[in-house]
């Protein structure tokens, strides 16, 4: 088990700083994969697809974005998949990447109030 400085372990600390300390105190590794707790609506599905992507393709990572509309997409927090020397350079996402596209009711951040309404909203409680 790892247990991270008090000064990576508060709730405005970059993950990019978390993880540039996590990585690196790791067995060997082919892929790190950050699934972020703010991102309850996520199935292991998505996941799972994220994963065939980044194995299949080669690529050096996955990131799931959300549908914005108007053919236009952002990062939803989901899913992170990337190479560990990435993450060494200080670096969630790099090279050569990938998109998985989710739908808008798995695709809730909840970062406030609102969003953690939506959130329930979407799972229907």
């Amino acid at each position: 088990m790892l247990t991270e400085p008090a000064e990576i372990a508060g709730d405005t600390v970059p993950m990019r700083e978390v993880l540039m300390f996590a990585v690196p105190r790791c067995e060997a590794t082919d892929a790190v994969v950050l699934l972020q707790p703010t991102s309850p609506l996520r199935t292991a599905d998505d996941v799972g697809e994220c994963f065939r992507i980044w194995k299949l393709s080669g690529c050096d990572s996955v990131v799931s974005l959300r549908d914005a509309g108007e053919h236009r997409y952002e990062r939803n927090g989901a899913v992170y998949i990337t190479r560990p020397s990435l993450v060494r350079k200080g670096e969630i996402v790099g090279g050569w990447t990938q998109f998985y596209v989710m739908p808008p009711e798995r695709s809730v951040d909840v970062d406030t109030a609102e969003d953690l309404a939506e959130a329930r909203r979407f799972a229907g409680g």
